[in-house]
């Protein structure tokens, strides 16, 4: 079946806007123990960060080593919160659109074995793509040096004809694998296999789809950075901006980390109000996210919910 797509993204807001309150019930709770969760551990990963920023590793590699430690302690915990409470929301999202179920108010929380198919389905999914990035990356690598041996002019040429080949492919590998989750849920098993037979022939349209979608994220994200975090993207720029210069970038990065650490410290003015916009943020999006798989994976299986 052909992915409809601007009917697709029209159901998913309908379906957003009608059934708000499962969205509510589905996202609430998990939204809030994860700002809970970042209001607790970010400061603790940023500050170490900041101090790493003013430690050349060159000079003194075991001093470096000794801030990163922390660093690393704090952002695997902040993982692992995330490795739990993702999975909730992806199933409290689809739970309703998919299976047709009602979620018993006041909130849905639980981890169960949907949910840990569901975190399955992302690690063998992550995996995969960081095994055809790693050896794609390597054999084009080796070719572009190879051929640029030979031949500069030719090979700069060829080599640039790969990377843009290889990138499309890393992209329509990501448009198969796309409603993992859905699969992963209706099927009752790891998604990937489904999701790759229920895209088949879809590709243009789910990136035509997925493209509208980033669009809208793009617009949410702009107004939310611009509240929460101004400055955040001119910041970036410099950056980027900076290039070699060690300095500049110590000096940027030092501004993004600030801009972030004050994100998530309440005692500050803004603190409480960033938090707030983070939560509403995080909530909407997550739901869109899933909402939107849900959608494009019930037009191309025809619906049918899980027995």
């Amino acid at each position: 079946m052909k992915l409809p797509v601007l009917k697709a993204f029209s159901a998913s807001f309908a379906y957003f806007a009608m059934r708000f309150r499962d969205v509510l019930r589905a996202s609430w709770l998990g939204v809030l123990l994860l700002t809970v969760a970042m209001i607790v551990l970010m400061p603790r990963y940023l500050e170490p960060m900041m101090q790493m920023q003013m430690v050349d590793p060159n000079d003194d590699p075991a001093a470096a080593l000794s801030v990163m430690g922390p660093a690393l302690q704090w952002l695997a915990l902040m993982y692992l919160a995330m490795a739990i409470v993702y999975p909730m929301l992806i199933v409290g999202n689809l739970r309703p659109l998919l299976c047709g179920e009602k979620l018993r108010p006041p909130y849905y929380l639980n981890f169960g074995i949907d949910e840990l198919r569901i975190l399955g389905a992302f690690l063998l999914w992550l995996a995969m793509t960081l095994i055809i990035a790693i050896v794609g990356f390597t054999v084009l690598t080796a070719v572009s040096v190879a051929l640029t041996a030979i031949s500069p002019a030719i090979g700069g040429a060829l080599s640039l004809m790969g990377t843009a080949a290889f990138l499309t492919a890393i992209i329509w590998f990501s448009l198969r694998m796309s409603l993992i989750y859905p699969a992963t849920l209706i099927e009752g098993e790891i998604g990937l296999p489904h999701s790759w037979r229920a895209t088949k022939g879809n590709s243009s349209r789910l990136f035509l789809y997925w493209l509208l979608w980033v669009g809208v994220f793009v617009a949410i994200g702009l107004i939310y950075s611009s509240i929460v975090l101004p400055g955040y993207y001119d910041a970036i720029i410099e950056l980027f901006a900076a290039g070699q210069d060690q300095i500049e970038q110590q000096a940027a990065t030092a501004k993004i980390n600030q801009m972030q650490l004050d994100m998530w410290d309440i005692s500050k003015p803004r603190g409480m109000l960033n938090v707030a916009l983070s939560y509403i943020h995080t909530l909407v999006t997550v739901a869109l996210w899933n909402i939107a798989a849900g959608t494009a994976y019930r037009y191309l299986t025809e619906g049918g919910a899980r027995a």
